[in-house]
């Protein structure tokens, strides 16, 4: 594989997968049409992707677009398209075999880093990705791209295991949430594995170290971040949605989203506990939940619920899990939950007026959003109650009696977002023993995310599911 850019270049027709991408620092630079026109003048060669400023699909698309052109013969045409791109660097992938496939995000920046610090690096490593929003399941692709080049204040991850979520998997790879994405992707919003490499001005980690990756990243500007509020930060992106994410053997990741993983957790488990603990946490805390109070989480079978429950149980709070099914209810017992109500055998209403003698609930944990449920987590809520929310995987839209909300003093808060200080209270209590993974339904390999995937979606599985790539 070649790496052509304006410090110039060689390009051969015969490298073979798995050889290494060399960076040619020097040389005569070449016209940006006659990198275009290389990319499409050999039969054994086709683009992977292009890099300038920030890259986008739709230049990718435009030089598929003068590869599916040159097969036709039609050269004048590619050519008026190529001239037509403002390219500073083009990268190319040599074909060998039917299998080969266009591949991977690359940047000027990604190109100068290697430059500058390794004039050599692996291409052979695979990626889960996406190659536009994907309505049908079973249609994730396994590729071979380059591993990602270390930045200054990143980290390069071996990833060891990664989650699905109904949200930021399924959500994502359908279009539904953040739509407009660029395509291709690689979801996973939640890795841990060990260190492979540090950029400059990391300091904390070395190689080799145990750790887990936190998704949200605060911009570090804006009001928000200047006043330490990095949780309500109007610019946040998040790993796996904004950058490429942790379905693959190794992924790029700030340090500041790094955390140890909590002595005696399998990588499994610290992938689950970090993933969505920090926000049981934050949810506890913005709906001011105090000992000895009554709360009611609704979907606790899940694997927020199921943290939900652990830290309420935590507070001192009594607690009523509702669940879909007696299997689920039971999941939710083995989290601590005092009483689990199967809400498609008895009434649910009905069930937390008797538990609480007529008063309702002080907390409604609703992170499920179904419309026929809605009334009756909504109408457990006692007087001056907090409904909490943080998901709508049932839909989310809901009809809201505004006279009970406000004739019985109640509120109703959004809380999609942990605090960094969330994410140290998880590890401590981890670490402690006061809180723990909840169930993980099953262990598939990266290759199988597909699979995964049709399991979360067809609810085949109660808790979570985990990838795991391929061990060093």
């Amino acid at each position: 594989t070649e790496v052509y850019s304006n410090t110039g270049g060689q390009m051969s027709k015969s490298t073979p997968r798995g050889a290494v991408a060399k960076f040619a620092a020097g040389g005569k630079p070449r016209p940006k049409k006659d990198l275009a026109m290389m990319a499409v003048a050999y039969d054994n060669v086709y683009v992977a992707r292009i890099a300038f400023g920030q890259a986008d699909m739709q230049t990718l698309k435009a030089f598929q677009e003068a590869a599916a052109r040159r097969e036709a013969k039609d050269r004048d045409e590619a050519r008026e398209l190529a001239e037509e791109i403002d390219n500073k660097t083009v990268v190319v992938r040599l074909k060998v075999g039917a299998e080969d496939k266009v591949f991977g995000a690359i940047t000027n920046e990604d190109i100068s880093k290697a430059v500058m610090q390794q004039h050599q690096v692996e291409v052979d490593r695979r990626k889960i990705g996406l190659k536009e929003p994907l309505k049908q399941l079973g249609e994730h692709q396994v590729e071979d791209v380059p591993d990602p080049v270390v930045g200054r204040g990143e980290v390069i991850l071996r990833v060891r295991s990664v989650s699905v979520n109904r949200t930021h998997c399924l959500r994502v790879r359908s279009g539904e949430y953040f739509p407009g994405l660029p395509f291709p992707h690689v979801l996973g919003v939640d890795p841990a594995g060990t260190v492979e490499a540090v950029g400059d001005g990391v300091h904390v980690w070395k190689r080799g170290d145990r750790v887990v990756v936190h998704h949200a990243i605060a911009c570090g500007a804006c009001e928000a971040c200047r006043a330490g509020e990095g949780e309500y930060c109007d610019r946040q992106r998040q790993i796996g949605i904004h950058r490429w994410g942790g379905y693959a053997e190794y992924v790029s990741v700030p340090a500041q989203n790094v955390h140890p993983v909590p002595e005696g957790l399998t990588f499994p488990e610290a992938t689950v506990v970090v993933r969505h603990a920090p926000l049981a946490f934050a949810l506890a805390r913005r709906a001011e939940l105090r000992a000895g109070e009554w709360a009611l989480v609704m979907g606790a079978a899940g694997a927020l619920g199921g943290f939900v429950v652990q830290v309420a149980k935590l507070v001192g709070a009594h607690v009523i899990a509702a669940a879909s099914s007696d299997e689920r209810a039971a999941a939710a017992r083995e989290c601590g939950a005092d009483i689990a109500v199967n809400y498609r055998a008895e009434d649910l209403l009905e069930a937390v007026l008797r538990v609480t003698e007529g008063r309702g609930v002080d907390v409604v944990f609703e992170n499920v959003g179904d419309r026929a449920l809605w009334p009756k987590s909504f109408g457990s809520l006692g007087f001056r109650g907090r409904l909490v929310t943080a998901g709508a995987h049932a839909g989310g839209r809901v009809e809201l009696d505004l006279g009970r909300l406000y004739h019985r003093l109640q509120r109703i808060i959004a809380s999609p977002r942990s605090s960094l200080a969330d994410i140290e209270r998880t590890l401590a209590e981890s670490c402690a023993g006061r809180i723990r993974s909840v169930r993980i339904d099953r262990v598939l390999p990266l290759a199988e995310a597909a699979v995964g995937h049709r399991l979360l979606q067809e609810r085949q599985v109660i808790g979570k599911v985990v990838l795991e790539p391929p061990a060093p």
